[in-house]
């Protein structure tokens, strides 16, 4: 496949930091301009390794690197970056926001409110929604008061009604077990700052108010089960190996989030986390129908993966003969 080809050829001597940057160039590209452009005639020189781990990408680097790319005619080199990039059963997913300095910076107010959408979006119900939110202790206040921000905004309601972003839960299992969480992370200590109860006067009882969990035990089931409910679950870490270490311990590992504009620190969280795909300053629900998408070899999120071509894999029985003439 010449794509697969160009791409490993062209990117080999980049590592990891440039490969988050071809990915949201080539998703920035407007429509049509990877058939329409022009073959590129000049690619720019890899950088040496210990530069590329040495020092972010400046903004004339990063430039120079995606610009052929992202403009390149083949059409399906958008399906062989992001299966480069990218690394069933109920799962847990992830968000990691980084300190605003040790981070470079990061956007506080997307964080929370990526957070915020990854736990309304179908009321929580989704496998990659918003589960545990790890925040390093420097960005916790300002990412709370941001967290809820957000959570003010959100209108629980009849979801036939035009205004409502938050509906119901499925059933009552669920809102059983949101119940559980919010009476077990309470008795250990976290703070409840919203929500944590069903609304009254709603048709059914499964009207669950959006929560906010701050300051949570690792030990409570807000941090060791998947909600699968409207909440954010916030636990403070003091360092990026902490981070990593919390992360980690999840039995799951779906997929995850991180927060940064330090694309080497990015790309450290991509090799490190223990999960089938990383998302870089977007929330965990983002997915692609082409991407490979499933959880991390050795976890408890099923086998395989499903998206583009994996899903037609998945589907197919493998049959070798070998004929001896």
């Amino acid at each position: 496949m010449p794509c697969l080809q160009w791409f490993h050829a062209r990117l080999s001597g980049f590592r990891g930091a440039a490969v988050v940057g071809v990915l949201a160039a080539l998703l920035a590209a407007p429509a049509g301009a990877l058939q329409n452009a022009p073959v590129p005639t000049a690619i720019p020189e890899p950088l040496a390794a210990e530069e590329v781990e040495a020092t972010p990408l400046n903004e004339g680097q990063l430039e120079a690197l995606v610009s052929p790319i992202a403009l390149y005619p083949d059409p399906l080199l958008a399906q062989c970056l992001v299966a480069s990039t990218y690394p069933l059963d109920l799962v847990a997913a992830q968000q990691w926001l980084g300190n605003n300095k040790n981070l470079k910076g990061a956007d506080l107010q997307a964080a929370a409110e990526a957070a915020v959408y990854g736990a309304a979006l179908c009321s929580g119900q989704v496998c990659c929604a918003t589960e545990r939110v790890l925040v390093e202790r420097g960005a916790h206040d300002a990412f709370v008061d941001a967290v809820l921000s957000a959570t003010d905004a959100v209108r629980l309601g009849d979801p036939f009604d035009a205004r409502t972003t938050l509906g119901p839960l499925n059933n009552e299992a669920v809102a059983a077990k949101m119940d559980r969480h919010v009476t077990d992370g309470h008795r250990r200590g976290a703070d409840l700052l919203r929500g944590g109860q069903r609304r009254t006067g709603q048709p059914t009882d499964l009207y669950y108010e959006f929560t906010v969990a701050d300051q949570v035990p690792l030990d409570s089931l807000f941090a060791t089960e998947e909600s699968f409910g409207p909440v954010v679950p916030i636990i403070i870490a003091d360092t990026e190996e902490e981070l990593l270490a919390i992360a980690n311990s999840d039995p799951l590992g779906l997929q995850a989030a991180v927060f940064t504009r330090d694309i080497s620190r990015a790309y450290r969280f991509v090799e490190e986390l223990a999960v089938g795909q990383v998302v870089v300053n977007a929330s965990t629900c983002w997915w692609d129908i082409n991407m490979p998408f499933g959880g991390a070899g050795g976890r408890g999120t099923g086998w395989g993966r499903i998206g583009g071509k994996h899903t037609l894999l998945g589907m197919s029985d493998l049959r070798t003969a070998a004929i001896q003439l």
